[in-house]
């Protein structure tokens, strides 16, 4: 009995060896952290056959050089790969990389995570938007991005967006104020300076609309 139950469990065994990227793989997909899991060739098979996640995960590994030697090209080709299938986080990654040696792509790549709401991507593309760098200068679109931006968790949008509303041809100092205190009281860097040098020449009306559009 002993004898087939262990030939029945070694069976079982090879069925399982045999079936590849069946059950006993994607068991370890889900179960083990990402950078645990067997090493580099386990992602590149599966980034060869079209596995977005996989090939998002091998770009994070020439990244980053874990369990490989770091290479940039590598990495820009494996998020390439997966931000064209549209992983959200690729396309973030794949523009970073981008973002000096070629802006205009990675203002595509940031414009792309940002309409599904990847608040880090919105910030990214406004700040590009504001200074004119790879794309037409374009203020309104920009304020809508750090709005956006700001929604999603990005506080230091509050700041850029306070500021970015001065530099309108038709400036609110109210509105610009209210950022500047969302700003402040979400301890931003530089926020309460200029939170002082916008109030201080304004109405005491004026200040206390910005604070009630602010605790909106």
């Amino acid at each position: 009995m002993r004898d087939f139950l262990r030939g029945g469990l070694f069976a079982l065994g090879m069925a399982v060896a045999a079936a590849g990227p069946s059950l006993a793989e994607e068991s370890l997909w889900l179960d083990l952290p990402w950078h645990e899991r067997v090493g580099p060739g386990w992602y590149e098979r599966l980034a060869e056959r079209g596995d977005a996640e996989a090939q998002y995960r091998l770009g994070q590994l020439y990244e980053e050089g874990i369990g490989v030697g770091a290479d940039p090209e590598l990495a820009e080709h494996w998020y390439a790969a997966a931000a064209r299938q549209g992983h959200l986080q690729a396309q973030w990654r794949l523009a970073q990389q981008l973002k000096t040696e070629d802006p205009t792509a990675a203002a595509h790549w940031y414009r792309s995570a940002a309409e599904r709401g990847h608040a880090p991507a919105a910030f990214n593309l406004a700040v590009m938007l504001e200074n004119a760098q790879g794309l037409d200068l374009d203020l309104e679109a920009a304020a809508a991005l750090y709005e956006q931006a700001y929604a999603g968790g990005v506080v230091e949008a509050a700041l850029n967006r306070g500021l970015l509303e001065l530099k309108q041809p038709a400036k609110d100092e109210v509105t610009a104020l209210a950022w500047l205190l969302r700003a402040r009281a979400a301890g931003v860097s530089g926020s309460g300076a200029a939170v002082v040098a916008v109030g201080e020449g304004m109405a005491a009306s004026e200040r206390s609309r910005a604070e009630s559009l602010a605790a909106q």
